[in-house]
């Protein structure tokens, strides 16, 4: 089990805005077998500023949001390093359920696949 607070602050010039995001996040992971699963429970305020050069409709959706939501990451991770691997693969799965709380709803699916190699072993 792990519990953490984060602040970030993400500044997206071609777009025309700045989000400021601070939270905190619960995690579970479960590791039975060759899947890993982390269940994860999110609550974030987010606040996002517009540029002077920011279109209408990224105006229309400035301003502070509320965020609660629920995800779950099924994932085989077969890399020899999870930050820098040479060789191995990773497939993850990842559903979102945001609207539990909060100004903020959606559903949302992810899909990673990565597979690692080094090239003079190809040679």
């Amino acid at each position: 089990l792990t519990v953490s607070a984060y602040t970030t602050s993400t500044d997206v010039p071609w777009s025309g805005y700045k989000e400021n995001d601070h939270g905190f996040l619960v995690d579970l992971g479960i590791v039975p077998g060759a899947l890993k699963h982390n269940f994860q429970y999110e609550a974030s305020y987010r606040d996002i500023i517009a540029a002077k050069s920011a279109s209408l409709h990224v105006r229309e959706h400035c301003g502070p949001s509320l965020k609660s939501a629920l995800r779950h990451i099924c994932s085989i991770d077969k890399r020899d390093e999870t930050v820098f691997p040479t060789t191995g693969s990773l497939v993850q799965f990842t559903t979102e359920l945001a609207g539990l709380g909060g100004n903020i709803g959606f559903m949302k699916y992810g899909f990673t696949l990565q597979s690692n190699w080094t090239p003079h072993e190809c040679f």
